[in-house]
């Protein structure tokens, strides 16, 4: 007996090319959304990283300035907190997880071929 794979493959050549085509589209399409978010979060990363050290430098400044002037500013507290806050949301934007919905349509359409594979089969004895 041959597999109801081949057996529709020969009969059926262009249903089994666009179920081909179909899939390598897919793919495509989920690859490229995956490749997009995984540069999305280095950009991000990169981001925090410029941001914390940046926040660290201006805290170093504003604490030196801070003893060199004697004198409280409320602004040399506010600049050091605004590049944390902007790490801080970077990191968070960072952390977001990059596969998405469309690459687990992939698994769920493999699936369902396989139950119909295990269907023709169960249904050609």
């Amino acid at each position: 007996m041959v597999h109801p794979i081949y057996m529709a493959a020969l009969q059926r050549p262009d249903l089994f090319a666009k179920h081909l085509a179909n899939y390598v589209a897919l793919l495509r399409e989920s690859t490229a959304d995956v490749v997009r978010g995984t540069a999305a979060k280095a950009v991000a990363w990169a981001g925090v990283g410029v941001c914390a050290l940046l926040g660290i430098a201006l805290a170093g400044t504003a604490a030196m300035l801070g003893v060199l002037y004697g004198r409280f500013y409320w602004v040399l507290v506010a600049v050091p907190v605004v590049a944390f806050l902007l790490a801080l949301i970077l990191s968070l934007v960072a952390m977001r997880p990059v596969v998405r919905k469309e690459i687990q349509d992939v698994a769920v359409e493999l699936e369902a071929d396989r139950r119909a594979m295990d269907f023709i089969r169960e249904h050609n004895r």
